[in-house]
């Protein structure tokens, strides 16, 4: 048997990990106003003082995660070169279909020491993980920064928020010394807008918005990472920008452009190729869509991912935008296919599904008002890879979607 791994050459990665979610960059590109928000309204922190809490809000992709990494990053560099890293903790938790306890528990266990047991993860309610919380804040004491990614995805926001934002003030934290922030980080840009009216009036929240990157801007920040990223010879500048364009595309999504851009290496790499082409960029993208639909609708319940496969039906089929009513006809035809499912058989319950997928990114909602005679009603059409998602449900339930 011939040896293993002997005669393995890399011919287009330099480093791989540069193109990696995890990869937080030295320099970011065009967010200086961005940065300059965060650090005024955290400043009060190095001054012993508490900020505001923050709202940050943007597409998928434009460097709110990074942003806020960076800045954080450096609040800690100073508040260490002080001598006061006792008195500040960060907390940086992705809320990808999360529940309000399980965002609780993972904050405790983040404080916890290494040789503090686990909050454990069934037995106890969400007001135990609070009052976990809670003590453990009171033994620490100093500033806590939370910082939520994808806080639009937790199940009841409400709660988490407005537990947060009054702890001190109800008396659930009673250490002088201590305090919290919240950093909600959100893809939704009318998360604020969807909060109770007593959640919205606890947070007094600064916003901050990240405008989508056009092609010029991503093809600077692919240049940057294919420079760290790749051998100089392995690709040109028609490939990158294509990524930027296929990022672009996609909202402004340097993520997108970026995983793209990856995958192309790996295609080129696999085929044995020292040089990345246009070809290997189109399969790579078709691969990153795919790939991002699939992962993503795993977070998703069996009727809410039916709901969106109704509407993927009439998207290929040229019927969308579409209203409540043919997206809940071909939600049974399809449901129908499928043994030993539970329907829907309500309206109401499918357009609940179709604004919580609207909310999370899945669908594109459309309000029309056409007046005395038409009313105003809503129309729905698919915001992912339509051909994607019906693979997806037809893979994973076994039916043909014709």
């Amino acid at each position: 048997m011939a040896a293993l791994f002997e005669d393995v050459e890399d011919n287009i990665f330099r480093n791989r990990d540069v193109l990696t979610e995890d990869y937080q960059p030295e320099d970011i590109y065009n967010r200086e106003g961005e940065i300059e928000k965060y650090e005024e309204t955290l400043q009060p922190v190095v001054k012993g003082q508490s900020p505001r809490d923050i709202i940050t809000y943007g597409n998928t992709g434009v460097g709110k995660t990074v942003v806020t990494k960076h800045v954080l990053g450096e609040l800690e560099r100073v508040m260490k070169e002080r001598g006061q890293e006792d008195e500040l903790h960060v907390v940086h938790h992705n809320c990808n279909s999360n529940t309000v306890f399980s965002v609780v528990r993972a904050l405790v266990n983040e404080l916890r020491g290494p040789n503090e047991a686990e909050f454990p993860r069934r037995g106890l309610s969400v007001a135990d993980a609070f009052d976990a919380l809670y003590e453990k804040i009171d033994e620490m004491g100093g500033r806590f920064v939370f910082a939520f990614d994808e806080i639009d995805h937790v199940a009841d926001s409400d709660t988490l928020l407005y537990e947060l934002t009054r702890a001190k003030s109800v008396g659930n934290i009673t250490n002088e010394e201590s305090a919290i922030t919240v950093i909600g980080i959100s893809n939704d840009l009318n998360f604020h807008n969807n909060l109770g009216a007593k959640v919205a009036g606890a947070l007094k929240e600064r916003e901050i918005v990240f405008e989508p990157y056009d092609a010029l801007d991503l093809q600077k920040i692919l240049n940057k990472r294919a420079t760290e990223a790749l051998f100089e010879d392995a690709y040109d500048e028609g490939v990158i920008q294509l990524c930027a364009a296929f990022g672009a595309q996609d909202k402004g999504d340097a993520r997108q452009g970026i995983d793209i851009l990856r995958e192309a290496g790996e295609i080129a790499d696999r085929s044995g190729h020292a040089v990345i082409t246009t070809a290997d960029v189109e399969a790579a993208k078709e691969r990153v869509e795919r790939g991002r639909v699939r992962k993503n609708m795993r977070t998703l319940t069996e009727q809410a991912k039916m709901v969106l496969t109704a509407t993927a039906y009439l998207d290929i089929n040229d019927r969308t935008p579409a209203r409540t009513d043919d997206i809940f006809d071909a939600y049974n035809t399809i449901t129908e296919k499928i043994t030993d499912f539970s329907q829907l058989t309500t309206k109401k319950s499918i357009n609940n599904h179709l604004n919580d997928l609207s909310m999370m990114g899945f669908l594109i909602k459309y309000e029309r008002n056409e007046g005395r005679a038409g009313g105003t009603y809503n129309e729905y059409k698919c915001d992912y890879d339509a051909e994607a998602v019906i693979e997806t449900i037809s893979d994973e339930f076994g039916i043909d979607i014709e």
